[in-house]
């Protein structure tokens, strides 16, 4: 009887240590280390009671440091019911206005647009804004698209033209192909500028001079539109506009020996992030460990990145 009373109030005193445990790591203040990787996590602010982004150096810093806005829910708040999840995530992430907050960088990305039920690209200067803030349209569509059908079918009122929509741009009136001519020489024909500040992104642009898509190395701030997240996005935005019945799109080619034959190369940052390289002793693209900065050009955000790469032909 005695040893199971002690099981008990042992049982009893770690749990109370674990709860104890995690409402102090909720009350850390955000640390984003000193590495220079740029890593979207979340934190949970005891201020406003909200979790929020925040860009992780790639080391250090401490366990207020989610992977995801649900993980980081589920750690440091009270447990509510889905429908109350739904609702509270869909006033937090997607109603909000587009907000580009008070820094000068220049960031693409995408925000829920209430009025026209769609996802739409706006400029984010790099910190504060809101929620309703996503790198990618499909990002942006997963979270509130699904969301607003559940609250209001009046949302989906625009989702036929959820997908790109040239909000980037103010382009006064003029033909379609007045439109793309300028839009290259917005988007693709200048030089590759890395900017004003001194991030650590790798980026993509197109070489009008080799007609490809590179890599460069983005700063975070200033620059110009030549700036892709991905090979397969530049390729997407220049390629078309470019190819002629006289040139094929598969000069865009990454160089083989530079693209695809060096071994993977974690880099030199202490980050974990899952990335693809080219493995020509075994003809495959297969995943790696990135560290966040450094490394080589083998390095791939997906496998079909990588398979487009160097797999070609």
């Amino acid at each position: 009887m005695k040893t199971n009373i002690v099981v008990c109030l042992v049982g009893v005193a770690f749990g109370l240590a674990f709860v104890r445990g995690q409402e102090d790591v909720c009350h850390l203040p955000v640390v984003r280390g000193p590495c220079r990787a740029v890593i979207l996590r979340w934190f949970f602010n005891s201020t406003t009671g909200n979790c929020e982004r925040f860009m992780y150096g790639g080391c250090r810093g401490n366990a207020n440091n989610f992977e995801s806005q649900e993980e980081c829910r589920l750690s440091c708040k009270n447990a509510h019911s889905t429908q109350q999840m739904v609702e509270t995530s869909f006033d937090e992430s997607c109603k909000p206005a587009a907000e580009p907050g008070v820094c000068d960088a220049y960031m693409p990305r995408w925000f829920f647009n209430v009025h026209t039920g769609a996802c739409e690209r706006f400029i984010y200067g790099g910190c504060g804004g809101n929620l309703n803030n996503y790198l990618s349209s499909a990002e942006c569509e997963r979270t509130c698209l699904r969301r607003a059908e559940t609250l209001d079918s009046a949302y989906r009122s625009g989702c036929s033209t959820c997908g790109w929509t040239p909000h980037w741009y103010p382009f006064p009136a003029r033909s379609m192909q007045q439109v793309v001519e300028a839009s290259f020489e917005e988007s693709c024909k200048p030089a590759a500028e890395p900017g004003v500040c001194d991030a650590y992104m790798p980026r993509w642009f197109f070489n009008v001079h080799t007609g490809a898509c590179e890599r460069f190395i983005y700063g975070g701030c200033g620059g110009n539109a030549n700036n892709y997240h991905s090979f397969a996005e530049c390729e997407r935005t220049c390629l078309r506009r470019v190819v002629t019945p006289h040139r094929s799109p598969q000069m865009a080619g990454v160089d083989f020996e530079v693209g695809c034959k060096p071994e993977a190369d974690s880099g030199v940052c202490d980050a974990h992030i899952r990335r693809w390289f080219f493995n020509v002793k075994t003809g495959q693209c297969e995943r790696f460990v990135y560290g966040g900065c450094g490394g080589n050009e083998n390095n791939y955000k997906s496998r079909k990145n990588c398979e487009i790469a160097c797999l070609r032909g």
